[in-house]
């Protein structure tokens, strides 16, 4: 998804021949449609969690965002501890 595009760009962007442009271009649309896919069902449980909790739309709601910002912060640890290795 969003982590591809870096390296999809490059691929675009730098004259190489050993990538053709249709491999390419489906992997670029394969990346959308999935990052729109996960995109549409992560958005379905974000509005969800609410009821699903039992809680008022405002406590569900920010419990969800605490627990993606709690889950970011996870990630780029990993990714900085996984750099310095």
């Amino acid at each position: 998804m969003g982590a591809a595009y870096p390296t999809l760009y490059l691929r675009a962007t730098t004259p190489d021949d050993s990538v053709d442009a249709n491999a390419l271009a489906s992997a670029v649309i394969t990346t959308e449609s999935f990052g729109g896919l996960v995109g549409s069902a992560a958005g379905g449980a974000v509005a969800s969690a609410p009821a699903i909790l039992g809680t008022s739309t405002q406590t569900g709601l920010g419990l969800v965002y605490l627990g993606l910002a709690a889950a970011l912060v996870l990630a780029a640890s990993l990714t900085r501890s996984a750099a310095s290795s």
